[in-house]
């Protein structure tokens, strides 16, 4: 028997029988972001998968997983991997696929919430630097 519940960070799902608590979000992810697939894996039904988790995080299960996936997604595109292999490391069978979701979702191509993203990160790391230097003025020789 498993149990899903709301995790400090992330949901997590306890098996009973081992007594293990596992990420449901690194299981999605490893079942391709596909309900059947993250269902086979825990050894449950789709329709009672879609149960507990709607149950369990009070969020519909479709939604969840495609904003899981889309989280990801955000992820990923700061690294320097090509598009191609984030598309097919998240569970898209076709580029074009990947592309009209995040086009759905964000509003943007990949290439241009990419570039968002990691000048976003850039500010965020840049800001971060000029508070940690103005919390600790380094002491110059003059």
């Amino acid at each position: 028997m498993i149990h899903i519940f709301k995790g400090p960070d992330a949901p997590l799902v306890h098996f009973g029988q081992t007594d293990q608590i596992v990420s449901l979000g690194a299981l999605a992810k490893e079942s391709g972001y596909r309900l059947g697939a993250l269902a086979r894996k825990l050894k449950l039904t789709k329709r009672r998968l879609i149960r507990e988790i709607s149950e369990s995080l009070e969020l519909p299960a479709i939604p969840w997983i495609r904003e899981l996936r889309y989280q990801h997604i955000c992820s990923a595109l700061i690294s320097d991997e090509k598009l191609q292999t984030i598309a097919t490391e998240h569970g898209f069978s076709s580029y074009s696929g990947f592309y009209d979701e995040v086009l759905r979702v964000s509003g943007m191509s990949p290439k241009l919430l990419q570039n968002s993203l990691r000048e976003a990160q850039k500010k965020i790391i840049e800001r971060r630097y000029l508070e940690q230097r103005t919390k600790n003025p380094e002491k110059r020789n003059v």
